[in-house]
Order: structure tokens, then sequence, then C-alpha cells
């Protein structure tokens, strides 16, 4: 029997700096899609007629990725000075602060190749707090698809159901002076529940022996696929 009266997991988010949260809340990343995903067109005009899909802008897991995720944008605007392991910073509030990691906390043991990209990482001493509900917690991810130059986010898990800030490192990229400015999207969180999962590889057969209808239901989505293209060739050159 269904549980009707299951209780939603929960997830909450708060300030310890007042009114944050009507000026830079946390919010579902379909608020704050990439001016560049929002602008593309979902077939562009110039596409070749022989290939028959549209831009990522077609893709379903596009959309559900965004729908998934909540987005931290910046609560303030940063004026920051990077040079090596030399950093300087300003906020229009003493309460909004940063601090660096020493390069001896994760930087100096990297791959040569990211040790070269990371010019320093300083933590964002974050105003949001966040509690999921026991035996949940939040992933922690970087806003992969706006491409910022200056900075990423790295990921990672937060058991919020008992500890509740959430300050994102900032791997700064570049050296040099930048301008932040307040709105800038930092990172994505999503809730995860925390469960034992039954992991195995299978071959082919032995999997067929566990789901024989899985190989049938891939045979018939193909070759419907395939008469639905052979149809829209056949009709483009009528």
């Amino acid at each position: 029997m269904l549980n009707l009266f299951k209780k939603k997991p929960y997830l909450h988010f708060w300030s310890s700096v007042s009114d944050i949260e009507k000026i830079e809340p946390i919010r579902s990343a379909t608020k704050v899609i990439p001016e560049w995903f929002k602008n593309l067109r979902n077939f562009p005009p110039s596409m070749d007629k022989e290939v028959d899909s549209g831009t990522v802008k077609m893709c379903p897991s596009f959309i559900s990725y965004f729908k998934t995720l909540y987005t931290m944008t910046l609560w303030c605007d940063i004026k920051i000075k990077i040079d090596d392991n030399y950093n300087q910073w300003t906020t229009p509030d003493s309460r909004f602060s940063l601090s660096a990691h020493h390069s001896s906390q994760m930087k100096d043991h990297l791959p040569h190749h990211e040790k070269e990209r990371t010019k320093i990482i300083m933590k964002a001493n974050c105003p949001w707090r966040a509690k999921t509900s026991k035996g949940y917690m939040l992933m922690q991810l970087p806003c992969t698809y706006d491409y910022n130059p200056i900075f990423e986010v790295p990921p990672g898990f937060i058991e919020t159901s008992f500890y509740h800030e959430i300050n994102p490192q900032l791997i700064f990229r570049q050296r040099g002076e930048f301008f932040i400015k307040r709105g800038t999207p930092l990172c994505h969180y999503v809730l995860v529940k925390k469960e034992e999962v039954d992991f195995k590889i299978f071959s082919k057969k032995e999997y067929f022996k566990i789901d024989p209808t899985y190989e049938t239901i891939v045979k018939t989505k193909f070759h419907r696929v395939f008469k639905e293209m052979e149809k829209r060739n056949e009709d483009s050159k009528d």
C-alpha cells in the first residue's frame, strides 16, 4: 500500500545576514540559465539538411539538469587582485569576506597540468546556511555551462542534515585584477539521498537473463527512429 502521508524531504536555506534572500536568493537553476543557452535556437538556420538533429537545446538531459539544481549567486560585488599565492580583496560590507587556502592544503599536490591552471584557491565566507532532512545531504557542483573564465567552484558533498554552513571554494584560473559582480553564478546544489546501492556489473548475456525485454525495447526504438529519419529524408527530396 502506498504511504499517502509520507513527508517530502525538505531543503531549507536561510541567511545569517538580513535581507540577502530579498537581494540575491538561492533559486532554481531554471531562473539562472546562461544567456548563451537561453538565446540558442532549437535548430540553427544554417543546419545541413542531412543532419537529423537539433542543437543541445533539444536535449532532454539539459532540461532535466537545470530543473534538478538550485543555484547560488554571488551576494555582493567583489574586487580582487590575484598574484600567485598573494591576494587582495575588498567588498562593500565587512560581513562579506574571503580567505585563502594555503597552497600546501591542495594546490601543491595537484597533477602538474592542473597545478599550472590553479593560481589560488579562495574560500567565500558565505552568509547562506542550509538544512536538509535526516538521511539527505547537498551535493555542490560547479556552474559548468556558465564557462566562467576567472574561477570555478569544485564539486563536493555537505552533510547538511547536521552541518549547515556552505562556504564554496573559488579556484581562480587567472592572475590579475578582477571585478566580480553581485549576481554572478557561483555553484549549483542538488539534494541527494544517502542510501546503499545494489551496484553490480553484468555482461550482455547475464543481463538479458535478468531482463529479456531490454534488447527488444532498444531494437524497437532504434527501428522506429530509423524509419522516421528515412521518411523525413524522402519527404525532403520531393
